[in-house]
């Protein structure tokens, strides 16, 4: 069984030191990075990031879609006719028609409602019976149309690129909220990634304390100063740091691979790199305002700010649904030249003689009724702002608690991590004066292996207070809102 566990132990450490001479001869498979280069990649090749930095582009489309709606748009229009009038027998063409036709017109509307179209027509006929006879009619004609209650003004007519406006600005927002999250999410990975590799080194110092334990109380029993129990004890206890320290591997390869999937857009050679990461910053007393943390908050969070947003496209909303409730009450102008002339002569010439113009003046009304359709989106309209403005209360009483909450986390966990140094202090002296009877005779391997135990235990609660310490205060510094500023990251555009 000796045999055995020291072939074991020398084939483990064999290992190790291939696998890192490995990684040193093939750089091209290990990732060495600190925890702004893991933010910095993250917000480069994170795919979510990817996808979400679509939101704001297709908004700002939308934008330009709904301002095209004011944009005049230009039209031309041509045709020709031709049409052969034959005798009563049907057997021989008595006369011929040749008709072109050809419309060019502007129209469009503004953003308060104005109507408008101008167009010019221009008819030319050929008659062919007998002798040639020519003809042609020219047309200028413009037209306004104005509503006077239902369709006037910005907030009606403009409403849409409006709102389209208001959304561009919320999914900018949006964007940012899933930029902090995800370096939110990246610095609770590499604290995790970080604890995981710290865990696994205890565990295999924790083994090899084991492993020289068991060397010593050979030596011991060799010299008759401890029983061959000791050295039973000190090799059960070595096995079972051997399964510690394959949970502890296992642990490390879930963490990393957690950790790719928020730094990485890579597919092919995802699971062949292995990550190296520096450690974590010295944490730093903690302190907190939660009021004043509150009030920078209202100005930072991107969920707050959408909500308010929100609003704002309701209360648009409103404004426009008012205007639509009310009847529809048209001023209509037009006027229009025509023109004249036969042979080879030009109609549009005549036109300026202004013989033969018209003009109109009018008034259309329309009252739908009962109108319910209008005046039911006017009432929900109402309702949904008075929600959005008792929503908007919810969310800041929410930000808030979370504030307060997670100030509280680190603070605590700031608190867990004097507490912890203390306790692996005490640990180490109890462990230290422990191993200084038993190689006095005065204690046994039980004893010893049982403090190393301790000792363990005490440096992974150690480090796992500094891993939740960062993580805790990631979301201290998402909840406030600057923890993009913190990192110094700028949102892609």
């Amino acid at each position: 069984m000796k045999s055995n566990l020291a072939k074991a132990a020398y084939v483990i450490i064999l290992l190790s030191s291939i696998c890192h001479v490995w990684a040193q001869q093939n750089p091209a498979h290990r990732l060495e990075l600190n925890l702004n280069e893991a933010i910095t990649l993250s917000i480069a090749k994170n795919y979510l990031v990817k996808t979400k930095s679509f939101s704001p582009a297709l908004a700002k489309q939308a934008v330009i879609e709904e301002q095209g709606e004011f944009y005049p748009v230009l039209g031309l229009q041509l045709s020709n006719r031709d049409s052969d009038n034959l005798n009563a027998a049907g057997d021989t063409i008595t006369s011929k028609e040749q008709e072109d036709s050809s419309r060019l017109f502007v129209k469009g509307e503004m953003p308060w409602g104005t109507k408008y179209l101008l167009e010019v027509n221009d008819d030319r006929d050929e008659t062919v019976n007998g002798s040639i006879a020519k003809s042609s009619d020219a047309q200028v004609l413009l037209e306004v149309k104005q509503p006077l209650l239902k369709g006037f003004g910005l907030n009606d007519r403009y409403a849409e690129a409006d709102l389209a406006k208001n959304k561009l600005k919320i999914q900018t927002w949006l964007f940012k909220d899933v930029v902090m999250d995800t370096v939110r999410d990246v610095i609770r990975a590499y604290a995790d990634l970080y604890f995981a590799k710290q865990n696994l080194e205890v565990a295999i110092k924790n083994r090899d304390l084991a492993s020289k334990l068991v060397e010593d109380n050979r030596k011991r029993v060799e010299v008759g100063r401890a029983a061959k129990s000791d050295i039973v004890n000190a090799e059960a206890g070595y096995a079972r740091r051997e399964e510690a320290i394959i949970i502890a591997e296992r642990l490390q390869r879930i963490q990393e691979n957690r950790f790719k999937l928020l730094i990485s857009d890579d597919i092919d050679a995802l699971i062949d790199y292995r990550i190296e990461i520096a450690a974590l910053p010295k944490p730093q007393p903690f302190d907190s305002d939660v009021l004043a943390d509150f009030r920078q908050a209202m100005l930072l969070r991107p969920d707050y700010q959408a909500a308010l947003l929100n609003v704002n496209g309701r209360q648009i909303e409103l404004k426009r649904d008012k205007r639509r409730v009310l009847p529809e009450l048209d001023l209509v102008l037009r006027y229009g030249l025509t023109g004249e002339a036969l042979g080879e002569d030009s109609a549009f010439g005549s036109l300026r003689d202004q013989r033969a113009s018209t003009s109109y003046a009018g008034l259309n009304l329309s009252i739908p009724f009962p109108n319910r359709t209008n005046k039911a989106q006017l009432a929900a309209a109402e309702l949904t702002l008075a929600r959005e403005k008792i929503d908007i209360k919810k969310l800041k009483q929410a930000i808030l608690i979370d504030i307060d909450n997670a100030a509280a986390r680190v603070l605590a966990n700031w608190r867990r991590i004097e507490a912890t140094k203390k306790a692996q202090m005490f640990a180490e002296r109890s462990l230290d004066a422990e191993e200084k009877l038993l190689r006095a005779g005065r204690s046994k391997s039980f004893f010893v292996l049982r403090l190393q135990e301790d000792l363990a235990r005490a440096q992974i609660r150690q480090i796992q207070a500094v891993a939740d310490y960062f993580k805790s205060l990631a979301d201290y510094e998402y909840e406030r809102g600057i923890i993009l500023e913190t990192y110094k990251v700028a949102v892609p555009d």
